[in-house]
């Protein structure tokens, strides 16, 4: 992992708040979701469909977020 893409103190406070365990299976939900994600925002960009892309990429921004990936949350 590059130590860039996370910010640490972000998802340390995530694993305080939430507990380490179910922090995993949260990071586990995102791996399978963010694909979801990135298909579901190239094909309301290829649909013109803005409000759909808009939510799409609203999701993905709030979940990458709450990991501290905010690089990508950007």
């Amino acid at each position: 992992m590059n130590p860039d893409a996370i910010d640490l103190a972000v998802f340390r406070e995530l694993q305080d708040t939430a507990g380490a365990e179910f922090v995993v299976e949260l990071v586990d939900t995102f791996f399978e979701e963010a694909p979801v994600m990135l298909a579901d925002l190239r094909d309301a960009r290829a649909a013109a469909d803005a409000e759909r892309f808009r939510r799409a990429a609203h999701s993905l921004k709030s979940n990458s977020n709450t990991f501290g990936a905010t690089a990508l949350g950007q």
